[in-house]
């Protein structure tokens, strides 16, 4: 994308001119996890085809703002162990360094409540990571750093 200004220059004091400076407008790539959950258990083929377009439907918020999937963990089910082994695996992941943020559809997709949403959203904060949903937007809990008290 460019973004294009027009100066007003004299030249050799005479005459007035417009010029056209072009300067590049550079777009950082934000490198994400993405965790896919569906509600089916049973039928694998269902769950592949629901999974398939929830793909699309984050692959389409990616490309709109500027997103890069470098991960995609299907879990093929939302079960309580499937959904917490599914985090961890991407908190590890990022931790190696090959990630800065999760990206996700909803926050329902990762937690069983809020009280359990706010705590997988304070461990990636903690971290010094970024947690994005299609739905929500990108989450934070606007919390300053805890200074310890001696």
């Amino acid at each position: 994308m460019l973004l294009v200004k027009y100066y007003w220059i004299h030249i050799m004091g005479r005459k007035r001119c417009k010029v056209n400076v072009r300067k590049k407008k550079f777009n950082r790539f934000i490198p994400c996890v993405v965790i896919l959950s569906v509600d089916e258990q049973y039928n694998e083929l269902l769950i592949e085809k629901k999974e398939n377009k929830q793909l699309n439907y984050i692959n389409d918020y990616a490309k709109a703002h500027n997103l890069l999937i470098i991960k995609i963990i299907r879990k093929g089910y939302s079960g309580k162990n499937g959904k917490k082994q599914s985090f961890h695996r991407a908190i590890s992941f990022m931790e190696q360094g090959k990630a800065e943020a999760l990206l996700i559809t909803n926050m329902a997709s990762i937690s069983f409540g809020i009280a359990d949403a706010y705590h997988k959203i304070g461990i990636i904060k903690e971290k010094g990571f970024r947690i994005i949903t299609v739905d929500e937007g990108e989450l934070d809990m606007k919390l300053h750093p805890f200074s310890k008290i001696t």
